[in-house]
């Protein structure tokens, strides 16, 4: 009768474990677990049994307890891996659009970085050389007017181009700065560089470059008479570019036209500081009343100094920019080795994913023997001396069952290596229960594992299942049946999820294709665009150049640069639509909401469910942050993604009921906030 008054209230008290773990965080779930185990003991010391009962039914107890935990933690994790598919399948017309826009955006970035520069120099070099009507500087204006021409159509047509174009690999050295200097007037320049060339490395060399012929650009346009002083320099493992335009603010909008004059440059704002960017670009300077040059630089849509804060993000520096007495100063802090300035990017614990499954299994396999052994059964109980020797073994029988996803076959072997052990002890201290019981009790190990064998469909694997078949059919009879049952099932879970996959695969195939459709009419029609505007512009300027007509490359590049201005603001003209939740269109959110994103690792493809998720985890880290100078980082791991930015209490709290039901871990220092979510947790 206590036996059956206690295994009589274990049913709904699992049952309580299991939907504790299924509808709350995986804490609140182990303690409930805890809480049943202990009850357990106490039902059973209430109604009389021993110590070493009470021991024993609260081993079995906590055993079952962490598998109803592990099963409600599994259909936690399957719900939302559903909800999160449903999400991402529900969000999918939007992908068209959002990669046009993305499209378009990088064109954009791209015009700005090259084009409007090479004009904007040859605007200011034909300007400065007619001025002073100074043969020498005339003949070298237009011998750098034909070269930058030349090089503005060799660009252009790159762009315009409708094939996926080449990421340009960064090979150079910071000499490139040296060569670029030269073809601004030297008498406005104090030009310094102490790092050495080759110094950093070819992407921070790059990025450099940029952010050097972007605070240039700026300056001709924004305070044409002023001095500029540009030095760089390595200062403890950095590089850093500096360049301070010395001039009193104009009252007038500055006399070249280009891309990015949106104000004037009085108005600018005390200071902006970026660490890192948005995805292609999209990024946005803020300020209270001030408008000048840092209105140009967001205006457009995220190319200017914010594209340098996702160029320079993107090394692992800072960009910092804001005025300088009465002039401006932009510096750029980049790492010279790649990686040196990123955050550890380490995951926190993992119990709350798929491997709490593999060691609550672990858990119950050790458990039930140990605690049933300790039970009274028709035959006596194991004495303390017994239990000392056999334990550790039941522990090392269970313990491959934490590997049966990586290795199945392998942990399958070692379980089945242990028996011959077991046995022997069991025999050599006297135990005087049958073998078939220490069978019975250990047998459903490796029932576990022969599934995980199939679910695999290894072929070459069917030897160890089927010696199992024959030893089981010597000691059990009819119920080596068990073994096949399980193999078998393996077998037809893993065909069924391979034929998934596959389902999943080719649906995604088809969905990319019509994407890059998509994509591919915007390119076209921005190419035509192009093609009938600045890139015939930019020839003007060669066939000028050419034949020696200063005048008509003054005339010609401010053309180019008047219809650069207006390709630009149609390219960056915003829309309403809701981005789709993707990693990218974060970056897009972070604009709206005046949040820097910063992307780290090698970006690849992520599983959509995990993408949800952490589009989902950066929005709620956004809304807490809209408003305020603040980072998101979105950083690419080799396991997962990880999240991370600031967050108060109540944020953090939404943040690890995301995480936890995800498999995931939220770890915080101060209002420091990280978000790691495994793939393995919802792939």
């Amino acid at each position: 009768m206590q036996g059956l008054v206690w295994w009589s209230a274990s049913p709904a008290a699992l049952t309580m474990v299991y939907f504790v773990a299924r509808h709350h965080t995986a804490g609140i779930a182990a303690a409930a677990a805890g809480v049943v185990a202990g009850a357990s003991a106490v039902v059973a010391s209430a109604v009389g049994w021993s110590d070493r009962e009470v021991l024993g039914a609260a081993l079995v107890a906590a055993g079952m307890a962490a598998v109803a935990w592990a099963l409600g933690r599994w259909r936690r994790r399957s719900l939302t891996r559903r909800t999160a598919a449903v999400i991402h399948w529900g969000a999918r017309s939007r992908f068209a659009h959002f990669a046009a826009r993305l499209e378009r955006h990088r064109l954009a970035a791209g015009l700005h970085d090259t084009s409007a520069h090479r004009f904007t120099a040859i605007a200011v070099g034909s300007t400065a050389a007619l001025r002073l009507a100074d043969p020498v500087m005339k003949a070298r204006a237009l011998d750098h007017a034909a070269a930058e021409g030349r090089a503005a159509a060799s660009e252009l047509a790159r762009l315009a181009g409708c094939d996926d174009p080449p990421e340009p690999a960064a090979t150079g050295d910071l000499s490139e700065i040296d060569a670029l200097m030269s073809t601004w007037p030297p008498q406005r320049i104090t030009y310094r560089r102490t790092a050495g060339a080759t110094d950093a490395s070819p992407q921070a060399t790059a990025v450099a470059v940029r952010v050097v012929r972007e605070s240039l650009t700026n300056a001709f346009k924004h305070a044409p008479a002023s001095s500029i002083d540009v030095s760089v320099e390595t200062k403890s493992a950095h590089l850093v570019a500096t360049i301070t335009d010395h001039a009193p603010p104009l009252e007038s909008p500055p006399p070249i036209p280009g891309p990015g004059t949106g104000g004037e440059r009085g108005d600018r704002s005390d200071g902006v500081e970026a660490h890192g960017g948005q995805a292609h670009g999209e990024t946005e300077h803020r300020g209270q009343g001030h408008t000048g040059r840092q209105r140009a630089a967001q205006g457009r849509g995220g190319w200017g100094l914010a594209g340098l804060a996702g160029a320079v993000g993107e090394c692992g520096g800072s960009l910092t920019a804001g005025p300088s007495g009465a002039g401006w100063t932009v510096r750029a802090v980049l790492p010279l080795t790649p990686g040196l300035g990123l955050p550890a990017s380490t995951r926190v614990g993992g119990w709350r994913g798929r491997r709490a499954t593999d060691l609550a299994l672990v858990m119950l396999a050790v458990a039930l023997t140990a605690g049933v052994a300790l039970l009274p059964p028709e035959n006596p109980p194991l004495t303390p001396a017994q239990a000392l020797m056999l334990v550790p073994l039941f522990a090392l029988h269970a313990l491959p069952l934490a590997w049966r996803h990586r290795a199945p076959a392998v942990s399958l072997a070692a379980s089945v290596a242990v028996y011959p052990l077991l046995l022997a002890v069991w025999r050599t201290t006297g135990a005087l229960q049958p073998p078939g019981n220490l069978y019975l009790l250990c047998g459903w190990v490796e029932l576990v594992l022969l599934y995980a064998v199939g679910v695999r469909r290894r072929a070459r694997t069917w030897p160890l299942p089927l010696a199992l078949f024959a030893a089981s059919g010597v000691l059990l009879g009819a119920l080596a049946v068990l073994p096949a049952a399980a193999w078998a099932l393996g077998i037809v879970v893993g065909t069924r999820r391979e034929q998934r996959r596959k389902a999943a695969v080719a649906r995604d195939a088809r969905f990319a294709a019509q994407t890059h459709a998509a994509l591919l009419a915007e390119r076209e029609r921005i190419a035509a665009g192009l093609r009938s505007t600045v890139l015939r512009r930019a020839d003007e300027v060669v066939a000028a150049a050419d034949e020696g007509r200063l005048d008509a490359v003054l005339a010609a590049a401010r053309a180019g640069l008047t219809g650069l201005r207006e390709l630009l603001d149609g390219l960056g003209a915003q829309d309403d639509v809701d981005p789709p939740p993707t990693l990218e269109a974060l970056g897009v959110l972070g604009t709206r909401r005046s949040v820097f994103v910063r992307y780290e690792g090698h970006r690849r493809a992520v599983h959509p469910a995990v993408e949800v998720i952490a589009f989902l985890a950066g929005r709620e880290l956004m809304r807490r942050a809209a408003g305020q100078e603040a980072t998101v980082t979105v950083t690419y791991l080799r396991s997962g993604m990880m999240v991370s930015g600031t967050a108060d209490d109540v944020t953090r709290r939404r943040l690890l009921a995301l995480a936890d039901a995800a498999g995931g871990e939220v770890s915080a220092n101060g209002a420091a906030v990280r978000v790691w979510l495994p793939e393995a947790g919802l792939a």
